[in-house]
């Protein structure tokens, strides 16, 4: 669905049953040379918030809901 989403002037009858999805997780991490790893916890901490929720919603993903 997060394709269909920003194609203007289309219909679409998303999101599909469950058996015909291909799902896509994502997954984060920090780099053992990352220079300010505080703030890219930080960052992920975030993506993983209510806060965030919403706006991933919006996007066609499914967020991680607070985890």
């Amino acid at each position: 669905m997060s394709e269909l989403l920003p194609v203007e002037g289309i219909d679409h009858i998303t999101p599909l049953p469950p058996e015909a999805q291909k799902v896509s997780s994502f997954a984060a991490g920090v780099g053992a040379t990352s220079p300010n790893p505080t703030l890219a916890r930080s960052v992920i901490q975030f993506l993983l918030s209510l806060d965030a929720a919403p706006v991933i919603a919006k996007t066609g993903l499914e967020p991680a809901g607070g985890r």
